[in-house]
């Protein structure tokens, strides 16, 4: 697959505005959200010869993760539930603009009533943060 990346408006779309908007200029278009399910987390990598600058190719963990869940303890796309998540941003504005803890909460539910078993969260780096943040967020959406 072949883009064309135009850089300046890629850094000003990572770029927050006041209050960890997206950014200051609404004229600007810019709205970045992060992608959606497994396949956002299955292979952790940028497309094309960025791959191999930033991250010396693509990263499969997940992907074999998601494959061993689903050989060795039977769990499946229904009961499997990715998060990404907007690293530029605290969770608590992610709930905000988002409702992403809500959502949060909503698919973990979903994904345990489905399979009937437990379950089981792996996070990774920033993501063991905004997961002890839900923990959190849910002792005080439950007093």
């Amino acid at each position: 697959q072949m883009g064309t990346m135009d850089a300046a408006c890629y850094i000003e779309c990572l770029k927050l505005g006041v209050n960890q908007t997206d950014s200051d200029d609404p004229a600007s278009g810019c709205k970045l959200r992060p992608d959606e399910g497994l396949d956002a987390i299955s292979s952790l990598s940028l497309e094309g010869v960025q791959s191999k600058l930033f991250m010396g190719g693509t990263n499969t963990v997940y992907s074999w993760l998601i494959q061993w869940l689903s050989d060795n303890l039977g769990y499946d796309v229904s009961t499997i539930v990715g998060f990404p998540y907007d690293w530029r941003l605290s969770p608590d504005k992610m709930e905000e603009r988002d409702g992403f803890l809500t959502l949060m909460r909503r698919r973990i539910e979903a994904a345990v009533q489905t399979s009937g078993e437990p379950g089981i969260v792996v996070a990774h780096s920033m993501g063991n943060l905004i997961f002890r943040y839900f923990l959190s967020w849910l002792r005080v959406e439950f007093e």
